[in-house]
């Protein structure tokens, strides 16, 4: 919700798509903001949200992709099941819900697209931390990333990606973090939730002009975003 707050603050309409479009119930009616139920499992639903907010809005100049899937689990304790499902909405929705935004709209008008990875993406974590369907998910994301920046830049379309360190967001207070994963960050501590949206909303703002980069934001250099170019 960071990010969409600072983006209506910011003075965007935000739309929010949402698999249990209830839990968002109460800001339904906030000005600056609209829910709509969505199952990003499902191309089919995918596009007609997209109908909707087309029809109901008229354009979508920023895509960001925030709604991801964690569970973390050792290489020993990951199903078949569960391997899918991690990819199913990290990587194969990031990637149908964006070809559906640029097939209805931005081909035609341009517009900045942002996926979220991981720092999981790029390297291996131990104790609690460990999750190797998560961070393949998040790697994807960052090869997805580069490849669309690619194909869709003549539209004049961006497509970048945040790649995030740990992030204290509710979620992630839930979990019991050893003191093995903390002794890793050189601060001790985690990075704040409007860290991110602040590089988010960087990303997708019309001063910048940045395309296929995975900007790295670390607990452990607070206040700096890093940027890697593909090569």
């Amino acid at each position: 919700m960071i990010c969409a707050k600072t983006f209506a603050s910011l003075g965007a309409k935000v739309i929010i798509l949402d698999l249990a479009g209830e839990r968002l119930s109460h800001i339904e009616n906030t000005e600056g903001f609209a829910v709509i139920p969505c199952d990003l499992s499902q191309p089919e639903a995918i596009r007609d949200s997209v109908q909707t907010i087309l029809a109901a809005h008229g354009h979508i100049d920023s895509l960001i992709q925030v709604a991801g899937l964690m569970r973390n689990a050792d290489s020993f304790h990951i199903s078949p099941k569960e391997w899918d499902k991690m990819f199913d909405i990290n990587a194969r929705a990031t990637f149908f819900l964006a070809k559906e935004v640029v097939e209805q709209y931005m081909r035609e008008h341009g517009g900045t697209i942002v996926n979220f990875a991981s720092a999981a993406a790029i390297r291996g974590f131990r104790g609690s931390m460990a999750s190797p369907h998560y961070g393949a998910s998040k790697a994807a994301v960052i090869a997805l990333t580069k490849q669309l920046a690619v194909e869709w830049g003549p539209y004049g379309i961006r497509v970048n990606a945040v790649v995030p360190g740990g992030v204290l967001t509710e979620a992630m207070k839930k979990m019991h973090f050893d003191q093995g994963t903390l002794d890793n960050i050189p601060l001790r501590s985690l990075c704040q939730p409007q860290d991110i949206a602040d590089a988010v909303a960087f990303l997708a703002g019309d001063l910048d002009h940045r395309t296929g980069t995975g900007h790295r934001r670390r607990s452990q250099h607070r206040g700096s975003v890093r940027k890697s170019q593909p090569k």
